[in-house]
């Protein structure tokens, strides 16, 4: 399988809707707490439903947001 898109709205640290195109080679860099791991958070979640350490959905929804969603 070849994840090419993601797309997030309320997830983590993106408040705000994020998407980015992925390709063969993708380099994700930034400081600290930019959100850099977010990326994988959400290609996961969006696969299976969950996250990387097993906590619940809701842990995944950023504290700004009522829900969130992705692709």
């Amino acid at each position: 399988m070849k994840v090419n898109y993601v797309k997030t709205v309320g997830f983590r640290k993106f408040e705000k809707e994020f998407e980015t195109e992925l390709f063969d080679t993708t380099v994700i860099t930034g400081k600290n707490k930019s959100g850099k791991s977010n990326i994988l958070y959400a290609i996961v979640n969006t696969l299976l439903g969950t996250n990387l350490s097993g906590d619940e959905k809701s842990s995944l929804i950023n504290k700004n947001s009522d829900s969130s969603y992705g692709e």
